[in-house]
């Protein structure tokens, strides 16, 4: 069994509404402490969900994202929990999923991101 937690960062054009886009999905194997981040890999197709939306400002965020992330986890010290709850307004973290699985981390992280950002397949 591996003890895995997620997270998918949205971003919300207007912090009044609950419409979102998926960005991203971090995911953290807490067993083996393996961290990804899966982001979409069509930023352009942001422009129809906001066409006021900064692609290439969106695009270095989550890089940083991923960078900072990976640093965390060499250092040791990752808390997806601690790292998700910073983020606010616009873009976010939804709440943590903690769950075991049966299965590779890899085909949990497929399977995963097929179901929550289906737009990345198109």
């Amino acid at each position: 069994m591996i003890n895995v937690q997620y997270s998918i960062f949205c971003y919300y054009p207007s912090v009044e509404s609950k419409d979102s886009i998926a960005l991203g999905i971090l995911f953290y194997d807490k067993t083996n402490n393996i961290c990804e981040f899966k982001t979409i890999k069509k930023l352009q197709k942001l422009k129809s969900f906001n066409d006021e939306l900064d692609i290439d400002i969106v695009k270095l965020q989550l890089e940083a994202i991923k960078e900072e992330i990976q640093e965390s986890v060499l250092r040791g010290n990752f808390d997806i929990k601690d790292y998700t709850k910073f983020y606010i307004n616009e873009l976010k973290f939804t709440e943590v999923v903690c769950m075991e699985i049966n299965e590779e981390f890899q085909d949990f992280i497929d399977s995963c991101t097929k179901q929550y950002m289906p737009v990345i397949f198109d």
